[in-house]
This record gives C-alpha cells, structure tokens and sequence, in this order.
C-alpha cells in the first residue's frame, strides 16, 4: 500500500497515511497526481477561474498556499492538448506555457484574499536582489580546498568538477559569486514530478544537485525519485524556470500539496485563562493589527494563540482586517505582534 500524497509505502493493513491523512493506494500507478492524460476542462465542483498565468514557481506556490488552508482547487496547463507529453517535447514550442488555477465558488472570497495577499509577497520577493552566498565572509584557511557549490562536497582542490554534481568548484576560502551560487529550483513533495524534472534538465544540459549521480543511476535502471527538491546554480535558475515550466504541463493537481491547516486565523481565539479571568469577548476591544495581507494576519493570529493571547478578528472587509485583544493583554500582544511584522528585536 502506498501513500498517493508523500509516496510512502505501509505495510498490508493501514489504509490511511499517518503523515498525510489521505486514502493509501495499492499502488502508485493508481495515485492521483499522474493522469495518464490531462482533462481539458477541470471537474464540475471547480466552477471558477481563480488565476491564470505563466510563471510555474507562482502557480506551485498558490496551489500550496489553497492547499494549507483546506481550501479544495484544481492545477493544469491552459491548453495541455498542446503538449505531446514526452520528454523530447520540453522544447518544442516557443511559447512559454499558461497554467490555471480553478476553485468550487463558494471559497471565492477567501481564496480571492489568499490570491492577492501572495501576489503581494511574491512580488515583494522578487524585488529582492538575490546574491545568494555572494559577499560572506570566509574564514582564511592554510590548505584551502575545492567545494561544489550545490552539494557542498569537498575535495583536495579545485581544479577539477564534481563528481555529484558536474560543475566547477569554488575554493573553499573564497566566498561564491551571485551567478556561481546556488537557488531553489522546485521543493514540492512530488518525487514522481521532480524526477520528471530531473529528466528534462539533463536533455536541456543544465546542472543541479547531484545531477551527475542521478544521470548514473538512471542509467542502471534505478530511480532516485526519492531525491529532495532540486537546486540549480543562480546562473541557470532562469533557463531552469522554462524547463520546469514544461515539465509541469504533463501534471495536473487536485489533492493537497501540503499538509492543510484547519487554522482559520479569521475565527476568535479564547484561551482557558480569559474564562478564568472572568473576561467577556466584548471585553476584547484594544487593537493591535489592522491590514489586508492575509498571510501576515495569519502569522499575527497564529503567534497569538502560542502566547495564549485571546483575540478576535473583524475581517468583513479584507482590505482592512483588525485583530483585538483584552487591554490587559496589550504590552505583550503588541510585542508578540511586532515580533512578527517586523521581526524580534535584536539582543
């Protein structure tokens, strides 16, 4: 029996994955997440277009983020009877490919919210130079030696390539340029897809973390789909993005990318020690955030809750969430607050 979310194998008997609370399956040929043909239109419970567009890191990213609020939604190529499906065919077209998000209408207004609070982190992201390992400072060493600078290998020097990896070392007492350092690809927890994307950037000749040991155990008939997420150096992130892209045009998503969280930060929180301090939620009236960002919400509720701060959340106009709290409360809701917008205060 197999977990079609994580992959895990269970032995005869179990019938629900402990990690991801899914149905287990016979096997993973059955799974969902691997359709042998993609559906051109999503099914009937997902009756509105939610998002549309061509950038694969955003459409993952969104599809995770619905998915960790419970929020049920469907992820396929705009037009995958484009898309011939082999791996020779990651190159054929010029065009970058579209992808669509699709959610059931009722979880519009808060898969909506979810929508343009992460279009405003990811562009906030985006905007932020990346340099990687670029300008650290390096520790003087007497006998410096080679490091990969994906997998971190070491060897006696840095004249020759890695063996993991096949790319130029670096010496281990210089720190790595912007272009030489390496970046996040692709994290999802899909070993199938990230094998698939495996197999495109070999045929596209580009590098990533162990690339040179995958090649070699493929070609042993092995599979290494249990490898973590795939790391590419800064200087092939772009070129890797359109192979991944492609990749993803093979793969439709219905089922949950991560864990979902059944915290709503929109819904109150009222801990034992109000009741015991005799407090009413009326009583909650002192405000220690006001915004829209979702996510931000989100972080405000949640670290509430660990500090057992009860609040409550006005949320009927998006834009302008507040989050109230017991005025007893407040010297340390607001520093529970700040902690999160703008980060601990340094020691």
């Amino acid at each position: 029996m197999f977990c079609p979310e994580c992959k895990a194998e269970y032995r005869q008997g179990f019938t629900v994955c402990a990690d991801c609370d899914v149905p287990l399956v016979i096997s993973l040929s059955s799974a969902q997440g691997e359709p042998a043909e993609i559906r051109p239109d999503p099914p009937e419970k997902y009756g509105e277009l939610i998002w549309r567009g061509k950038d694969p890191h955003f459409y993952l990213s969104m599809l995770s983020s619905l998915g960790a609020k419970d929020i049920p939604r469907f992820g396929k190529a705009a037009s995958p009877g484009n898309f011939g499906g082999t791996l020779n065919s990651y190159q054929d077209s010029s065009a970058p490919p579209e992808f669509e998000i699709w959610i059931s209408p009722e979880d519009s207004a808060l898969a909506r919210w979810i929508l343009e609070s992460s279009k405003e982190m990811y562009e906030e992201e985006q905007n932020t130079d990346y340099s990687g390992n670029a300008g650290e400072e390096v520790e003087p060493s007497a006998a410096p030696t080679g490091i990969c600078p994906l997998c971190d290998a070491e060897y006696p020097s840095a004249t020759s390539g890695c063996l993991n990896c096949g790319v130029p070392l670096r010496w281990s007492n210089q720190p790595s340029s912007k272009e030489s350092s390496p970046k996040v690809l692709c994290d999802l927890h899909r070993p199938e897809l990230l094998e698939d994307v495996r197999r495109a950037l070999c045929e596209a000749s580009i590098p990533f973390k162990n690339s040179a040991v995958f090649q070699g155990w493929g070609a042993r008939g092995g599979s290494l789909a249990g490898m973590e997420g795939i790391v590419v150096l800064n200087s092939d992130f772009d070129r890797g993005t359109e192979v991944l892209a492609r990749a993803l045009q093979r793969w439709e998503f219905e089922p949950s990318l991560r864990h979902p969280s059944k915290f709503d930060p929109r819904e109150a929180y009222w801990p034992q020690l109000a009741s015991e301090n005799g407090w009413w939620p009326e009583d909650l009236v002192t405000k220690v955030w006001s915004g829209g960002n979702f996510w931000t919400l989100d972080g405000v509720t949640m670290a509430l809750r660990e500090h057992e701060i009860a609040y409550r959340v006005e949320a009927d106009d998006p834009k302008a969430a507040k989050v109230f709290i017991h005025p007893e409360d407040e010297p340390r809701g607001l520093s529970v607050v700040r902690d999160v917008t703008e980060g601990p205060a340094p020691e």
